[in-house]
């Protein structure tokens, strides 16, 4: 059974097919993972696992359910680096935009520059530099494993 808004999400989805043969060529030459649609969310996200977690997400800026759809939506590129410390306490997260608020048009246009460039900044970004350029964050995934996620605290 279809969800009442399929029609409209595929709407504004349906313009990343034009690039994911790029996509494609970029995740194997460089052992990302495309993932399409996250959240439910136009966008992709390539993915390498590991730590540091290497990300660069394409997406829509706008939220598909706020907006009215046109061919040329403004979107955004964001290299991503998350690095788990070495007593898992901790994640650091290190971003740059590489396109921020441009017509789809503009990304499809500069994709393979921008994804070389996201590349080459991503592995830049080593344990020591997300430690010392990015945000430390709650390590919720080992908070949550550990049973510790929602316990009232002990006093």
């Amino acid at each position: 059974m279809r969800r009442p808004d399929e029609d409209l999400f595929e709407l504004f989805a349906r313009h990343f097919e034009r690039i994911d043969p790029a996509l494609d060529r970029f995740v194997e030459r460089h052992g990302f993972r495309l993932e399409k649609n996250t959240h439910r969310q136009p966008c992709r996200i390539l993915r390498r696992t590991g730590n540091p977690e290497r990300l660069i997400d394409i997406y829509q800026d706008d939220h598909w359910l706020q907006v009215d759809y046109t061919k040329n939506l403004p979107h955004s590129m964001t290299a991503i680096a998350f690095y788990e410390s070495d007593d898992r306490s901790s994640l650091w997260k290190l971003t740059e935009d590489v396109i921020e608020h441009q017509p789809f048009s503009v990304v499809q246009e500069r994709l393979e520059e921008c994804l070389a460039y996201a590349a080459i900044v991503l592995e830049s970004w080593t344990p020591e530099v997300i430690v010392q350029r990015g945000e430390r964050l709650r390590n919720l995934k080992r908070e949550y494993e550990e049973g510790m996620l929602g316990r009232p605290e002990e006093g």
